[in-house]
C-alpha cells in the first residue's frame, strides 16, 4: 500500500456540532457513503464529527490516506447547517 502525503482537512464547528470538509474527488474515490447527517457543496462533502469522519478517516487509512485536521470555530451558526444533506 502507497502512503500519500498527509493532507490537511478543517474541521469547521460550531458550539453545537462539527463537520469535517472532505474533497469529494477523495470522498468519492472510496466506498463510504454517509449518513444524512452530513452536508455537501459543489465540490466538497462535510462529514459529521462523530461518526461518519470517523468511519470516514478509518477506511480512508485502509487505503493510504493521511488527514490532519485544521480547527476553525465559527461563533455563530455554521455555515455547513445550511447546505444540501449528504446520505440516505
Amino acid at each position: 500500500m502507497i502512503m500519500e502525503a498527509k493532507r490537511t482537512l478543517t474541521y469547521h464547528k460550531d458550539d453545537n456540532h462539527g463537520w469535517v470538509a472532505v474533497p469529494k474527488i477523495i470522498y468519492n474515490s472510496l466506498p463510504y457513503r454517509a449518513s444524512r447527517y452530513s452536508y455537501q457543496s459543489e465540490e466538497t462533502v462535510f462529514l459529521e464529527q462523530d461518526y461518519d469522519f470517523p468511519m470516514f478517516e478509518q477506511l480512508a487509512k485502509e487505503q493510504g490516506h493521511d488527514f490532519e485536521l485544521y480547527e476553525k470555530h465559527h461563533p455563530e451558526e455554521c455555515f455547513v447547517r445550511y447546505l444540501e444533506r449528504l446520505g440516505h
